[in-house]
């Protein structure tokens, strides 16, 4: 399991997190179970792949910027030829951003790059259930200021894939 792989906490009287990517990040969590008679079972997740927390008792600001590439993943695999086989793979919160302030709190994420969300699940066995999750790919909060916006802009691409398969006879 994966939590905040990229972790931002800042306090403060004015405080700011900044992210600014142009290359590639790659967020994956992995899973493969394996039994010959047994129970196989791989669980897969990554919560908050990249989060931004902005404190600031006068100003708050919460930045993204990605002309990159931006990839957060969860794959399961489980095989039981002679049993049971569960494979669970889950992606909640991709990129996060919360900004609190006392005048003014700002989420604000330009994305001209690629950002992808993808959790993919894969179960076989005499009895087989797999369950694929993917949400939030981005994800704003803005508040606690007399003042607050949570803006996105994109001119890239977004994109959530969850896709599972349960096989068995």
């Amino acid at each position: 399991n994966v939590t905040s792989a990229i972790l931002q906490n800042v306090g403060g009287t004015s405080a700011v997190a900044s992210i600014s990517n142009s290359g590639s990040i790659a967020i994956n969590a992995i899973a493969t179970a394996s039994a010959t008679s047994g129970f196989a079972d791989a669980n897969a997740v990554v919560t908050n792949g990249i989060e931004q927390n902005a404190t600031g008792t006068a100003f708050a600001s919460a930045f993204l910027s990605n002309t990159g590439t931006i990839a957060v993943g969860a794959s399961a695999s489980a095989v039981s030829p002679g049993g049971q086989a569960s494979a669970l793979a889950v992606v909640t919160g991709a990129i996060g951003q919360e900004a609190d302030g006392g005048s003014a709190a700002i989420a604000s994420a330009f994305n001209s790059g690629a950002i992808s969300v993808s959790a993919v699940a894969f179960a076989s066995g005499t009895g087989a259930n797999a369950t694929a999750v993917a949400t939030q790919g981005l994800g704003q909060l803005a508040n606690n200021a007399s003042a607050v916006t949570a803006f996105a802009s994109n001119s890239g691409t977004i994109g959530l894939a969850a896709s599972a398969v349960a096989a068995a006879p």
